[in-house]
């Protein structure tokens, strides 16, 4: 089978596939410049589940509102027009999609493809501001081929699948057994749906291996989706195998759109939060905030089992891998389950410190009275010294920048930090008194 066949036959299959005549309606009136924000949100209201989506995402505390957003106009006024069309454009795929029959996990696939495009989205706003809105639409459809593919061609790409989940490279098994691969099925749909060129690019490329120096203009959003698939903490399974290639890919990607590693772990804490909170005001299933963690700690023991086969490949080959680059894979997974896990943490602790801190009020009030022992204030000093703790821990973590791993039992190792958390934390923390 040729890949015009397979092309062939996805547009024959998916003619009916097309995107809703509102949508049409919303970015025909948001690329119009003549149009007002009134003349947009009259085309908004007439969708009623669109419009209960951008109430919500409008009163989200990404966009810091302290007075309700009540009317479709004073959303599209908060959002901006640019917004309004991406919410449109991700809610219709969204629903689309979900008419595909799969037999990959639904939820895994779109965890993933939600959170590059809340990745994609913030690296945009740190490098491209202009470009933010349409970084999200193309984050949420880059890996929109695997869909279709999976859902055409289910028996072929089952056997896809299973081989790329033991190791195998997803494009080259693609192109072995389809001719094809998701990328260009992706740039195809998004050509079909007379999306914008940059935009089939964007999907296009986001495997692509980017050299280093100064983007082109219309690569520059290409890059961004690139990085942000790369960062993703919620690979899909098939997709959590970690190269060579991948950290030079990503290091030309920091140099090129001039970001830091430190700006990727900020923007990686910050996209957790979002994650659960646009899933729930798009209404898109990705599993609840424990799935979440579980999927977390899921995929580092994957990438730390695949370090520990670094190890073993290197020494029985005879070759040796730098240890730099070794180490720098770890710190890269360490850093990444710290920034997921942090996000709960702190959720934890400042719901312990508010409580800390309404008994303190509530003493000062005299409401609330201690015994003799002071057994309260004792406690609420411990508890406050505690959270404190696990607040600076947490923030070392992210700072360091290598560790060893130290033998837990015979099949397993466990990072060593003790030394180097208890220098770097020495001038940071108090002692807790245990009562």
């Amino acid at each position: 089978m040729r890949e015009s066949q397979v092309l062939a036959r996805i547009d024959k299959e998916y003619k009916l596939f097309s995107l809703p005549e509102i949508l049409a309606q919303v970015i025909k009136a948001v690329e119009d410049k003549n149009s007002s924000i009134g003349l947009i949100a009259d085309v908004v209201s007439k969708d009623v589940a669109l419009t209960s989506k951008i109430l919500r995402i409008s009163n989200s505390s990404f966009y810091g509102r302290m007075n309700k957003v009540s009317s479709v106009m004073d959303a599209v006024g908060v959002l901006g027009t640019r917004s309004v069309k991406s919410i449109a454009l991700s809610v219709s795929v969204y629903d689309l999609c979900r008419r595909l029959d799969n037999r990959l996990d639904i939820k895994d696939f779109w965890r993933h493809s939600l959170e590059v495009a809340i990745l994609s989205e913030l690296v945009a706003r740190k490098t491209e501001v202009r470009l933010a809105e349409e970084a999200f639409v193309c984050g949420l459809l880059h890996d929109i081929g695997i869909l279709i593919l999976d859902s055409t061609f289910s028996k072929d790409y089952e056997k896809v699948w299973h081989l790329t989940c033991k190791g195998n490279d997803l494009i080259k098994t693609e192109e072995s057994i389809l001719s094809t691969n998701h990328v260009k099925v992706g740039a195809f749909l998004a050509e079909k749906w007379n999306l914008p060129e940059r935009f089939a690019n964007a999907i296009r490329d986001h495997h692509r291996t980017f050299e280093l120096g100064e983007p082109k203009t219309d690569e520059i959003l290409s890059q961004i989706v690139c990085l942000a698939s790369r960062i993703s903490n919620y690979q899909m399974d098939g997709l959590s195998y970690i190269r060579r290639q991948d950290f030079e890919n990503k290091k030309a990607l920091l140099h090129n759109l001039g970001l830091e590693n430190d700006d990727i772990a900020e923007i990686r804490s910050e996209a957790v939060t979002r994650l659960i909170e646009t899933a729930q005001f798009l209404e898109m299933d990705v599993g609840s905030p424990l799935d979440l963690v579980q999927k977390a700690n899921d995929l580092l023991f994957q990438l730390m089992c695949q370090i520990e086969a670094l190890y073993s490949s290197s020494e029985e080959g005879g070759t040796r891998i730098p240890k730099g680059r070794l180490d720098a894979i770890a710190t890269d997974v360490m850093h990444t389950v710290v920034a997921t896990f942090s996000h709960y943490f702190n959720n934890a602790c400042a719901t312990i410190l508010g409580r800390s801190q309404l008994l303190e009020m509530s003493m000062d009030r005299g409401d609330l009275k201690d015994a003799d022992n002071h057994v309260l204030t004792r406690s609420i000093e411990v508890i406050q010294k505690g959270v404190d703790s696990i607040t600076n821990v947490l923030n070392v973590m992210k700072s360091v920048e290598s560790f060893d791993t130290v033998q837990y039992h015979e099949s397993a190792k466990i990072i060593d930090l003790k030394e180097q958390l208890d220098e770097l934390t020495a001038d940071k923390l108090e002692p807790i008194q245990h009562m």
